[in-house]
């Protein structure tokens, strides 16, 4: 039950962030727009800074040196593509120049900037601009890596950036839980009982406390996690930041965006920046796992065992080969599909399907027209399992006949036509041919098995108080 509701909450976390100042709403800096730099006074909780304003698509940008110097950030540039942000410890200001951090205002006008940004080796998605040869970062989604608020009195001309005050409602080895923590998992969870029609609201209040429990007892694990990485001094390397940042990558390709994920997420009072550190510290424990049970061994003996009792495991599903016709979408910087080109494409693949139709042969076709970055490694076709059916072209795969040809196909990744090959029965599977499955089953169950026996000590060990 406690796996399924956190895959669930995993699920939904895709989408999150709080707009509470729906004036900043950020827009694509490449659409026509009015651009002013404003002489606004900003303020840092009570202190005033030396920090100018440009007004853009109803959203606030600030230069990324200046704000850089109010949070103390050192700005490091890897591979002359990412500006990657790290807390320097000091107050040294920031004055170099260099990648036109501040420009010389001859150049006048707004740009994308084709640098990403980084925040501690992690996409942060911002959609920075260049007004005036300056890189200009909107400064809602900037502060919220921080935990502030920015508040707008248009007025007076006051934008105000806040520590983001948190109720605290326990500790865990003298170290708070906030109910910000707590409302990241407690409010999807408590949205799944919106559509129950209860008939009595002692059974409601008895459901919310439930879901209440469940979610302190995940972020208390969570804390007690964090502490012990802490511990052993376990951090994100390169390699690691790499395949986080990959795995980011696709879930904002998946939700449309990251405005898309951002305009429909404020209902869970939470930030697409707390979801990513969410997902990080996921990451960082499932490396921790790898870490502490290397010593984990399984024999032939087990695996044989394993065989004889679960005939079921050694059965390989119907599957089928298929070869595609792929056109790949393009994305815009915020990871967006780029629409327009789309419709292009679709009209592309559609005339494409016609001339199959029309008695092309689907070979000659697919070699002149796919944009499929794998096709040189498969040449005969990919082997799709039953499994697959779950996404769209799993199911479209095995609802063909063979040598039958599919309607256009759309998928995250583009549009698709599909000939199915081969169908390839299922067949029983020897001893051998299963072992390297049943050997990283039973690993994972014995992983498993022995990390929640250490998390149970670590809380019995915790000092863990629950306001």
């Amino acid at each position: 039950m406690k796996k399924k509701m956190i895959i669930l909450i995993a699920v939904i976390m895709i989408i999150l962030i709080a707009g509470s100042y729906s004036v900043f709403t950020t827009s694509s800096a490449s659409s026509i727009g009015v651009a002013m730099l404003k002489s606004s006074s900003v303020y840092l909780n009570e202190n005033k800074l030396e920090i100018s304003t440009l007004h853009y698509n109803n959203t606030i940008y600030v230069p990324l040196i200046d704000i850089c110097n109010v949070f103390s950030l050192e700005i490091k540039y890897e591979k002359g593509k990412y500006i990657n942000l790290i807390p320097s410890g000091n107050k040294k200001k920031i004055t170099s120049k260099k990648h036109a951090l501040r420009g010389n205002n001859k150049t006048v006008g707004i740009y994308n900037n084709d640098v990403s940004i980084r925040f501690e080796g992690i996409n942060s998605y911002l959609e920075s601009i260049k007004y005036n040869s300056t890189i200009f970062v909107p400064l809602v989604y900037f502060a919220e890596e921080y935990n502030r608020n920015v508040e707008w009195d248009q007025h007076a001309g006051v934008i105000k950036i806040q520590d983001n005050l948190q109720k605290h409602i326990g500790m865990v080895n003298s170290e708070f839980l906030t109910e910000q923590e707590l409302n990241y998992f407690y409010i999807p969870s408590i949205k799944m009982l919106e559509n129950i029609k209860y008939t009595d609201n002692n059974n409601k209040k008895i459901d919310l406390e439930l879901k209440r429990k469940e979610a302190i007892n995940i972020i208390v694990e969570r804390k007690i996690i964090n502490q012990k990485l802490k511990e052993y001094n376990l951090k994100l390397n390169s390699g690691d930041a790499a395949a986080f940042n990959s795995k980011l990558d696709e879930i904002v390709k998946l939700n449309k965006g990251i405005n898309a994920i951002r305009d429909v997420a404020s209902e869970y009072s939470s930030t697409f920046s707390q979801m990513a550190r969410v997902f990080k510290e996921d990451f960082m424990r499932d490396k921790f796992k790898e870490l502490l049970f290397t010593d984990i061994k399984i024999t032939d003996e087990q695996i044989s065992k394993y065989y004889q009792e679960n005939p079921n495991i050694s059965l390989r599903p119907k599957r089928v080969r298929i070869k595609q016709i792929m056109l790949k979408n393009a994305y815009n910087e915020d990871g967006s599909v780029d629409i327009s080109a789309k419709d292009e494409k679709k009209k592309k693949i559609e005339g494409i399907l016609k001339q199959i139709e029309s008695g092309e042969d689907f070979n000659i076709v697919m070699e002149k027209n796919t944009e499929d970055p794998n096709y040189t490694k498969h040449p005969e076709g990919y082997i799709i399992d039953y499994n697959s059916t779950t996404d769209k072209l799993g199911k479209a795969a095995f609802s063909l006949n063979v040598g039958q040809i599919s309607e256009v196909v759309e998928s995250f990744s583009g549009l698709h036509i599909l000939k199915l090959e081969e169908i390839i029965p299922e067949e029983k599977l020897s001893v051998n041919e299963a072992s390297a499955y049943i050997r990283r089953r039973l690993e994972n169950t014995e992983i498993e098995k022995r990390w929640n026996e250490l998390l149970e000590k670590w809380k019995d060990d915790s000092e863990i108080v629950i306001k």
